[in-house]
């Protein structure tokens, strides 16, 4: 799940793919200037689940993520695995 929030905070436009641009300032945008500080950022990103309207958001944006660009809905197996990977 914390994939999907550094995808949400990179605003990453394909699954699995983030650009220099993205990568670099996403980051920067965050403060994470080293792979020591984006450790360190771990926990607030799964903090930020816990936050309704954070939450809100990020699920909004898993979904359109997930989804190709062809379909109109996305299977709730495929949102239920990308957000709680448990399942």
């Amino acid at each position: 799940m914390i994939a999907i929030v550094i995808a949400w905070h990179l605003n990453a436009v394909q699954m699995g793919v983030f650009t220099r641009e993205q990568f670099v300032s996403g980051f920067s945008k965050l403060g994470c200037d080293s792979l020591d500080k984006i450790k360190a950022q771990l926990p607030v990103f799964r903090e930020e689940l816990k936050d309704g309207r954070k939450f809100k958001e990020i699920y909004l944006f898993a979904f359109q993520f997930g989804k190709e660009s062809t379909q109109k809905s996305l299977r709730a197996y495929s949102l239920v695995c990308s957000i709680h990977p448990t399942h």
